[in-house]
């Protein structure tokens, strides 16, 4: 996925790597990483300049589940015939994506909006908030892209805290016992950064994640998926990771 050899490349550019990468100060940091930031920063700058065609509400579809299944780290093999929830779900692309290329029938979405008046889709959508239990249950992925991602930066009344702690424990609720909860993208700010706020929210996540692995028995990880760049010097970077939260599974006497 991260892949850009050349001859002089001593590194292949992982998602573990570029994990390890952030966390040095910038004078630190391997060439091969700088170069793939480099990259980065000029394939922005190239968008922003030129002109590009208008995409087709398929394309935009389209663009969409690659964009779910590249940071839930999930395949459409894996995806397979599976009962999926979507928290978050926006106008549907996802769910609509999985059941047209028949990934599987049972795709869900939830939002605040109301879905869109698709008759085909119809059984697919829910309209409600994700405070409450939700309305999938024994599923094997509840899966959630930008929507979760934000709750980390709370407000000093601690309100936020509370409802991401709701929103998880609802998402556990909702999947089978040997189910998933992913949820993209959660941010972590490079060494030095002055991207406060990502460590801040970072740090609350880290704190949320604690007490819900202690309170409902589950067990977590967060998986590196790619690098993001603010600006074009290069000094405003943070790594994009994906959130994995499973049911803990007794041990076999």
């Amino acid at each position: 996925m991260f892949e850009r050899p050349n001859q002089n490349q001593e590194h292949t550019i992982t998602p573990q790597f570029l994990a390890e990468q952030i966390a040095l100060p910038r004078e630190e940091r391997n060439e091969d990483f700088n170069n793939y930031v480099a990259g980065i920063v000029q394939e922005e700058m190239r968008m922003r300049t030129e002109e590009t065609p208008e995409k087709t509400l398929e394309e935009e579809r389209r663009a969409t589940f690659d964009r779910y299944v590249k940071g839930l780290a999930l395949s459409p093999d894996d995806l397979k015939d599976k009962v999926i929830m979507d928290i978050g779900s926006g106008d549907g692309e996802f769910v609509e994506e999985l059941v047209d290329r028949g990934i599987t029938k049972e795709a869900y979405g939830i939002d605040v909006h109301d879905p869109q008046e698709v008759e085909k889709y119809k059984e697919h959508f829910f309209r409600d908030t994700f405070e409450k239990p939700l309305p999938v249950k024994n599923a094997d992925y509840a899966v959630s892209v930008g929507a979760i991602s934000n709750f980390g930066a709370f407000n000093e009344t601690g309100e936020d805290k509370e409802v991401l702690e709701k929103l998880l424990k609802n998402a556990l609720a909702a999947i089978k016992e040997t189910g998933e909860v992913r949820i993209y993208p959660i941010q972590r700010a490079s060494h030095g950064s002055e991207l406060i706020g990502l460590e801040e929210s970072y740090q609350r996540w880290q704190e949320v994640l604690s007490k819900l692995a202690t309170e409902e028995n589950a067990e977590w990880e967060l998986r590196p998926i790619d690098i993001r760049v603010a600006g074009n010097d290069m000094a405003d970077i943070w790594l994009d990771e994906m959130l994995r939260i499973k049911k803990r599974q007794a041990q076999q006497p």
